[in-house]
């Protein structure tokens, strides 16, 4: 059970990571875009509008825009002495030269909340700077005001009233976004209400919807209202799906900056000085024939200050958000957000190809493969909104679900790589040379399950350790009694013998066990004063009758080195038990001087582990090609290195002038094989010098 548990880890990580993505998402979604999350994918979305609005891009023919700014009041100033705020009688001037001139709607994107005095200056004969404002907004018959919120408490929006001469006489009221409480939690201006139910004044549609609805005499009144949409219809048929979000929000479309030169444009001071020039030359050119026209404040002065954060910059005049939902509804083209669902579909999607690149591959290809996938979605979503203005969701689905995953596998295959090769160094950094290991663990441990292989086998049998150690306590035996030791003095002179018998024996295997090793062979036991090592497992190797023949050839030129030594040592304490013997001190002890007996045979072998994982558990060869090799380790003599035919016949393949050098022996009939053996000698001591001391 908990082994299937660790198998599955990557399972449980992946659906876990994905899991909390969609959770985030699904919360960032419900939020409307309030939540860290959501401002992230607000930032993400306004790099698509800025480069989208950057681009060639469609834009309805007959928008226009009639902006105040601080050159229209220097202007008015200079030509009536007029300042800000200024005579209602003068927007009355403006709004009779855009009628005359053919505007089919005319948006009025200042607020009148109360009305003015009536001072004597600004009367039109015997009207009121109000009421002649009033009269040209009632004669126009296609004048839109504007309001804004008054209170927001539980939710719910309470709208300004305009005062009854104002509202009575415009065609149509629009609210003007309610743009303190549309802006994100960063500022930014990216949508809007497309309708406030007002107790007072009932359904009050955003500007930019009303003045596109009286352009294509969409009726307002008997919109269908749906989960996600709003349906408006013509007389004539047509029909515009506006999409919304959970709270009647849509997202604008910043098609129209302040750059744009595809859509009429005139300064407010030259419009008014058009309508006085009217009374005296009336046959002016009509610039705004069919125009749906808002009228909006461009200025930077404290008192006429409109501008704000939006997609395409930091500093926007915000009046431009009704031309660009007008424009939306014109040219049919909102932005389209997918619902939850198939959002959430597609973070499992990615996070399951992230996860794939993980499992399947290594941590390079995998990593190049992740960043593919993320530049790719990448381009994806920009293209989709450039083109379709689709957007996809770009935060999670590439910052959690494809980066997080892969993040999470990374560590985990990390995890698990560096747990794996403590255990393979557990099982064979003693078995195996340090190139092997790196090897073994960059195979993944794959070569390390039961197999058929070719190998060659050698044994390295140390030859007269037996007799040494008989010798050597004989020898212990007759001092102690002709000490008369006995008890606890006995068993420490007996002690000492095994510790030095060990200490010789494994100085002897140690030799032939580095060597070994660093020929790339792998240390199979140590059977007795035997060591058994093999080549071609766990990993293959194409010439490896040759790395041990030339293993065992370095073997005997170490053991002949380290026995010169020995003998040297034997000399000197010959000369010292000279002395110590006249003194009557205890004689030094002849170290031994030991020969290897080397058995070396190639053929097919069973490799993989032996035994019980709960217990003792060895990597290892067996076959009847391994028994081969154990028989003629029975026969071969001291210091000598005798190989099979099979063996021969892979050297002179590989190595053939080493292979020359071989000596021929009379076939061998060998315990428990049927056939006569073929046998070769290696002469060591003329063939050594030539051999490398690295591995081929």
């Amino acid at each position: 059970m908990n082994r299937l548990l660790v198998r599955l880890s990557p399972v449980w990580i992946t659906l876990l990571v994905i899991g909390g993505v969609c959770m985030g998402h699904a919360w960032s979604r419900y939020s409307a875009g309030a939540s860290w999350i959501g401002r992230l994918e607000g930032w993400a979305l306004d790099a698509r509008a800025a480069r989208a609005a950057a681009r060639p891009h469609p834009v309805a023919s007959d928008l226009g825009m009639v902006y105040l700014d601080e050159d229209s009041l220097a202007d008015l100033s200079q030509a009536g002495g007029y300042r800000w705020p200024l005579p209602r009688q003068i927007h009355g001037w403006v709004i009779r030269e855009l009628k005359a001139q053919g505007a089919r709607v005319i948006g009025l994107d200042l607020f009148f909340f109360d009305r003015d005095r009536d001072y004597a200056e600004n009367r039109v004969g015997n009207l009121s700077s109000d009421e002649f404002f009033a009269r040209e907004m009632a004669a126009a018959g296609n004048v839109v005001l504007a309001t804004s919120a008054q209170d927001v408490s539980n939710g719910a929006i309470r709208l300004q009233p305009l005062p009854p001469l104002f509202s009575q006489s415009a065609a149509a009221l629009g609210h003007d976004g309610i743009r303190g409480l549309s802006a994100a939690g960063d500022g930014a201006l990216r949508r809007v209400p497309a309708f406030v139910d007002d107790p007072d004044l009932g359904r009050v549609w955003h500007m930019g919807i009303v003045l596109a609805a009286r352009a294509l005499d969409l009726d307002l009144d008997g919109a269908i209202v749906e989960s996600g949409r709003i349906t408006l219809r013509s007389p004539r048929g047509d029909t515009r799906v506006i999409p919304v979000d959970r709270s009647r929000r849509l997202y604008i479309d910043w098609a129209i900056g302040t750059e744009e030169d595809r859509i009429e444009k005139a300064r407010y001071s030259w419009v008014y000085a058009a309508a006085r020039e009217r009374e005296r030359q009336p046959g002016l050119p009509s610039r705004w024939r069919g125009k749906v026209v808002l009228i909006g404040s461009a200025g930077i002065g404290s008192n006429l200050s409109d501008w704000g954060a939006t997609p395409v910059g930091r500093q926007t005049p915000l009046c431009l958000s009704h031309l660009n939902v007008a424009n939306s509804i014109i040219l049919n083209r909102f932005i389209l957000r997918a619902p939850l669902a198939v959002e959430l579909a597609l973070i499992v999607f990615l996070g399951g190809i992230s996860a794939l690149l993980g499992w399947r591959f290594r941590a390079p290809w995998a990593l190049a493969g992740t960043l593919g996938l993320m530049l790719g979605y990448g381009f994806l979503a920009v293209w989709l909104y450039e083109r379709y203005r689709w957007w996809l969701p770009m935060v999670l689905p590439l910052a959690g679900s494809v980066l997080m995953t892969y993040i999470c596998w990374f560590s985990y295959r990390l995890i698990r790589e560096r747990m794996d090769r403590r255990e393979m160094h557990r099982r064979f950094g003693r078995m195996v040379s340090p190139n092997v290991f790196n090897l073994l663990v960059h195979e993944g441990g794959s070569a390390l399950g039961g197999s058929r292989r070719e190998v060659t086998v050698y044994f390295a049998d140390v030859r007269g350790f037996t007799r040494f150690v008989e010798e050597r306590h004989e020898r212990n035996l007759v001092q102690l009694r002709q000490r008369q030791l006995t008890g606890a003095a006995a068993e420490s002179v007996i002690d000492q013998e095994a510790r030095e018998t060990l200490a010789t024996v494994n100085l002897y295997l140690g030799r032939v066990a580095d060597i070994v090793k660093a020929y790339d062979g792998t240390l199979d036991k140590y059977i007795g004063d035997c060591v058994m090592s093999f080549w071609g497992a766990p990993l293959a190797c194409p010439n490896h009758a040759l790395r041990c023949v030339k293993a065992a050839l370095a073997v005997h030129k170490s053991i002949h080195a380290l026995n010169q030594l020995r003998l040297a040592e034997n000399r000197r304490r010959e000369s010292e038990n000279a002395q110590r013997d006249a003194s009557h001190q205890p004689l030094l002890e002849s170290l031994p001087i030991l020969k290897i007996g080397s058995a070396i045979h190639s053929g097919v072998a069973t490799v993989g582990f032996m035994g019980s994982e709960a217990h003792v558990s060895n990597f290892t060869v067996f076959g009847r090609d391994v028994n081969i090799a154990s028989r003629i380790e029975r026969v071969v003599g001291p210091d000598c290195i005798y190989v099979s035919e099979a063996t021969w016949q892979a050297v002179r393949r590989d190595a053939p002038e080493l292979a020359a050098t071989f000596l021929q022996l009379a076939p061998m009939m060998l315990e428990s094989i049927a056939e006569p053996l073929g046998m070769y000698e290696v002469p060591w001591q003329s063939t050594f010098a030539n051999i490398e001391s690295a591995p081929a």
